[in-house]
């Protein structure tokens, strides 16, 4: 559970499916990963149907340990009762992450 900007509640479950290649030179990684999960997270007057990202990743790679960036476009389903509006909502996604090899 999360708090949106005017702290309503958002809750709800979600799941969804992501695949991505990654190809590794020396101790560069670079690679493109997309997901889309359906989702029926909502508070009191809105509802996100589904979401997803398409991004570029880079990496470092030391050892068993993967340090990365990404970025890229996202895309979500928004159905607001209180606007009276049902429309996709696009924007930037970035982040930044650590991996660990196990096997």
């Amino acid at each position: 559970m999360s708090e949106d900007r005017n702290g309503a509640r958002i809750s709800g479950p979600l799941g969804g499916l992501q695949i991505g290649h990654n190809s590794q030179f020396s101790n560069i990684v670079v690679g493109v990963e997309a997901d889309l999960s359906a989702s029926w997270m909502e508070n009191w007057f809105a509802r996100m149907s589904y979401f997803g990202t398409v991004r570029g990743r880079v990496g470092l790679a030391i050892d068993r340990v993967l340090l990365f960036a990404t970025a890229g476009f996202a895309l979500g389903y928004i159905e607001n009762e209180f606007w009276r509006v049902n429309n996709p909502a696009t924007g930037l996604v970035k982040g930044a992450g650590v991996e660990w090899m196990f096997a």
